[in-house]
């Protein structure tokens, strides 16, 4: 293997194997890309002289290299290349670095990685990025985001937790795919679940887009292309809810019917009496048949 590219968003490490790679979006390439910003033969990587090179193929929306668009360059380990707008990191046997140049500060996904992975650039390059913004505390209930992609875990502090681009939610994600209000976590019945909020870019669990969902433990929780693991204790023995009756519940709690729903509640008791009459009343209508 002559090196590997790691998903910035988090992911599964694409090896590198061949001294020339075609990356694109058509599934003949030798690395396929299934984004639609991506062409389909969007840039080709080469492994020659010791180093790998880089060169766009025209694609429509460009090839950058620590966030900044070029035709053709010579890349050296922990460089981010860009297809569109994803962001892979590159890693090979070179140990060879070199200061990112003041354009890089602009490519948002490229510096929240560093901050994810631990990587430090020296203070001249550009100031320190901080991404990711969360409350800490500990209690009942609380739970953790792991970060796919490596990094520091994200405290979930009950009952509600606001998470978007905007600064004013609890957990900030400044990343450009991550909507200002993209979705909303809360901790009901002893179990975490996300609400989507209309987001751009939409969320999943375990690879699922959803409206709104129960997050059992070790859920897999994707905000558009990033991905986090959400850790955490059931504060009950009853098996989490069923998307459907997730769903339901959902719809009867933003009508304000849930309560009035439940058992011994006055909807369900006019409900029982209605079905009472109805019983009633297709008795007599069946008596009054008879001869």
């Amino acid at each position: 293997m002559l090196g590997k590219l790691v998903p910035c968003g988090g992911g599964v490490p694409v090896p590198l194997v061949k001294a020339t790679l075609v990356v694109g979006r058509h599934p003949d390439c030798d690395i396929t890309v299934l984004c639609k910003t991506v062409s389909g033969r969007h840039c080709e990587l080469q492994f020659r002289g010791g180093s790998w090179w880089v060169r766009d193929l025209g694609s429509k929306n460009g090839t950058t290299v620590n966030g900044v668009r070029c035709a053709e360059q010579r890349l050296v380990t922990d460089d981010i290349l860009g297809f569109g707008r994803q962001r892979y990191l590159l890693t090979y046997g070179s140990a060879e670095k070199q200061a990112r140049p003041p354009a890089a500060d602009q490519d948002v996904e490229a510096l929240a990685l560093n901050y994810l992975t631990g990587r430090e650039e020296p203070a001249a390059a550009r100031p320190t990025p901080q991404p990711l913004r969360a409350r800490t505390q500990k209690g009942p209930g609380v739970g953790r985001l792991l970060p796919c992609g490596g990094g520091d875990p994200i405290t979930l502090v009950p009952p509600v937790v606001l998470v978007g681009r905007s600064p004013g939610c609890d957990v900030c994600l400044r990343l450009p795919t991550v909507s200002g209000k993209h979705c909303k976590l809360t901790w009901h019945d002893g179990y975490w679940f996300v609400e989507d909020l209309n987001s751009s870019n939409g969320t999943s669990v375990n690879g699922v887009r959803c409206q709104r969902q129960c997050l059992p433990p070790e859920s897999v929780l994707a905000l558009a292309q990033y991905r986090f693991t959400i850790h955490y204790t059931p504060a009950t023995d009853v098996p989490p809810p069923s998307e459907e009756n997730v769903f339901a519940r959902g719809l009867l709690e933003k009508l304000g019917l849930s309560k009035e729903l439940g058992a011994g509640g006055p909807a369900a008791r006019a409900e029982a009496e209605d079905d009472a009459q109805l019983k009633r009343r297709r008795y007599h209508l069946e008596s009054d048949d008879e001869p």
